[in-house]
């Protein structure tokens, strides 16, 4: 394999090798037709949307391919049913089977019936990032391939989708891994996402042995971890921060956050030490709001007698550690929000979530205004979560009254995602004004750091 390999690493090409074994097949007029198998199984697949976004954003050919999608009935139906409406025009042909075992004879059956000259494998952990990668890996014509798909895009580490034998050593990996070759080099075993030529798709369905290999020419794809979603939820993927970060960051922050932590944006300054931006994308506020209403267990102050929790709030609230989501938000207070603190305020030290909420009222309701407070810890995250209401937002008494230097600051806080910063000092006293019709979420973290000086202010005021 290492000679094989090196051939095609100085450019020769396969002839050149005299250890592989070529055969080009007859196609018809055109590109080669494909048939695609997109195996979703019969589990919750991680981040399916942007799974299937990634297989339709191929360049090849859609009139050239014929889809099978295989699924569990009932499972993450939205998600295909949208797929198959969106897409099953764009295929020569999209066909959508429940709960079928598929047999490789009944597979080449359905190869045949198309004159398919190669067959797609794809698993629901593969994320195509390059548009090409399709038209590459048949552009390759060999045995069996894939593309190069990585779980970590950056570093040595992290899980892929190829094995190479026993004596290929530690450095085919990194060539492979790192993409120092361009080119179709061949390995053990290559798994989720296959090209299988026609003349050995039996053989390859049936275990036999056939030659496997990667195509390091086109983006890297993600490899997906499917352990990355909470089983019984509704919006399992929301836990999905821990295992499949890349893309959880993309669906569910605000896509200019990171460019403010970067400092090639800068957040609106409200007041003294007080900065509004955005956070969260809309697909997280409007899941996480249904996530909350999906579990109901709303704690009252006046009405809960549960435990001694629902009378810390003055709202009614849940709190993310009944729903299991204080691990999963605690990770972002100590990566995202750590780096966000050090590009407002200089300032770097490991947090921990003191009070994390979500906060529910209507203009109806008891709890329609509040007094005036400060949260008595380092920093607190006020992010709105939606904006069908009117009146609502924060006030704050900045300043110190006996030096004359006391003013009132109103922030309308009605655009979704979007976050109020503040450190819990003296000076930035605020409460919440009443509505003056609709129903107000908020997602709230208020939040003590390692810092024990920090904790609520100087320790003289």
């Amino acid at each position: 394999m290492d000679f094989y390999n090196l051939i095609e690493g100085v450019g020769e090409g396969r002839e050149a090798c005299p250890y592989t074994t070529h055969a080009t097949p007859t196609y018809d007029e055109g590109r080669p037709r494909v048939l695609a198998l997109l195996l979703l199984g019969g589990t919750w697949a991680p981040f399916l949307q942007e799974v299937l976004k990634g297989f339709a954003a191929q360049d090849y050919p859609k009139d050239r391919m014929d889809v099978w999608i295989h699924a569990k009935a009932g499972q993450q139906e939205r998600e295909i049913t949208n797929f198959v409406e969106e897409h099953g025009d764009d295929y020569s042909t999209l066909e959508l089977v429940n709960d079928l075992v598929f047999e490789p004879q009944m597979v080449k059956d359905r190869c045949d019936a198309v004159r398919c000259a190669f067959l797609v494998m794809m698993e629901p952990q593969v994320v195509l990032e390059d548009p090409t990668t399709i038209s590459s890996l048949i552009a390759s014509d060999v045995s069996v391939v894939g593309p190069l798909l990585k779980r970590r895009m950056t570093g040595e580490g992290g899980e892929v989708n190829f094995v190479l034998s026993d004596d290929s050593g530690e450095q085919w990996d990194k060539i492979i891994r790192r993409r120092i070759f361009k080119g179709t080099l061949r390995v053990q075993e290559i798994r989720s996402f296959q090209v299988v030529r026609k003349d050995v798709m039996l053989d390859f369905l049936l275990g036999e042995k056939v030659d496997h290999y990667i195509n390091t020419i086109t983006q890297p794809g993600l490899y997906l971890d499917r352990l990355g979603y909470e089983e019984g939820k509704l919006h399992p993927d929301l836990w999905g921060l821990t295992h499949n970060w890349i893309l959880w960051q993309r669906r569910y922050l605000h896509p200019d956050l990171l460019k403010i932590i970067g400092k090639k944006m800068v957040p609106e300054t409200v007041g003294p030490h007080l900065y509004y931006l955005p956070f969260f994308s809309e697909r997280f506020c409007q899941d996480i709001i249904e996530e909350v209403e999906h579990f109901g267990q709303w704690q009252d102050k006046d009405k809960d007698d549960r435990e001694e929790e629902a009378h810390r709030y003055t709202s009614t609230n849940i709190n993310l550690s009944q729903i299991n989501y204080f691990t999963q938000y605690n990770l972002l207070i100590n990566t995202v929000k750590k780096e966000l603190l050090d590009t407002l305020y200089s300032y770097r030290s490991l947090g921990y979530g003191n009070l994390v909420f979500v906060l529910k009222y209507e203009s109806t309701t008891h709890y329609n205004t509040f007094k005036y407070h400060l949260d008595g810890a380092t920093y607190t995250f006020n992010i709105a979560l939606n904006n069908n209401f009117t009146g609502g937002g924060l006030q704050y008494r900045m300043g110190n009254v006996n030096f004359g230097e006391e003013r009132e600051i109103w922030v309308n806080h009605n655009r979704t995602g979007w976050a109020l910063v503040q450190p819990d000092r003296p000076m930035h006293l605020h409460h919440g004004m009443p509505l003056k019709s609709g129903q107000r979420y908020a997602l709230i973290s208020i939040v003590d750091t390692s810092d024990a000086g920090c904790m609520g202010g100087p320790k003289w005021t």
